[in-house]
């Protein structure tokens, strides 16, 4: 991309490629816009129009809703896609809306994330995070009876593990605990986090 003077310049550029661009040139366009937030005043309305029209993926949408935590973004996302069926997935689309306002999408993800608590992954570790930015009161209730879970089974876990005696078994027994405990860890901090923040 070349320089420019400044954002005005720069609205100007994108516009204009979002306008008449290819597919390609369209995204690209629109991946300038998170680059260089500051320009999104000049482009707003448009970018919302061609969203609604399919001109730009909603995953440019979520990207630049993520950098920037614009409402209106934010309101014609959940207009246009299934947020609270996604939230339940937990698709990041649906973290990123909740950390980014939509509230609503809280039973989702607490749903996700008492569904998958005993599948190590990097998705409920990103829920539980967004719960602590951005949950209530349930929140906090369901991780603190989540921690008392996990917490039981990182034991039942180790006794397991004396068990275990062939060396592959072992070594997945131990990467399966050792991402229990990680897990409680950043359970304990969320519910810290969130204790804090609805204090």
């Amino acid at each position: 991309m070349q320089s420019f003077p400044n954002m005005q310049q720069l609205a100007r550029d994108i516009r204009t490629r979002l306008r008449f661009g290819t597919f390609n040139e369209r995204i690209d366009a629109a991946r300038d816009i998170s680059r260089y937030p500051e320009v999104l005043p000049y482009l707003l309305d448009e970018l919302l129009d061609y969203y609604r029209e399919g001109k730009v993926a909603t995953g440019t949408m979520i990207d630049l809703l993520e950098k920037t935590h614009e409402r209106r973004i934010l309101e014609a996302i959940l207009e246009k896609e299934d947020m609270e069926h996604a939230a339940k997935l937990g698709d990041w689309s649906a973290i990123v809306c909740f950390r980014c306002g939509a509230g609503h999408l809280e039973s989702g993800l607490l749903e996700y994330l008492w569904r998958n608590k005993d599948r190590p992954d990097w998705v409920r570790r990103e829920v539980v995070h967004a719960l602590a930015e951005a949950g209530t009161q349930e929140s906090l209730e369901v991780l603190d009876t989540l921690a008392g879970y996990v917490q039981a089974d990182i034991g039942k876990r180790r006794a397991q593990m004396m068990k275990v005696s062939e060396s592959g078994a072992a070594i997945i027994a131990a990467f399966e605990l050792q991402a229990q405990e990680q897990f409680l860890q950043e359970i304990d901090d969320a519910r810290e986090r969130l204790r804090q923040r609805l204090a």
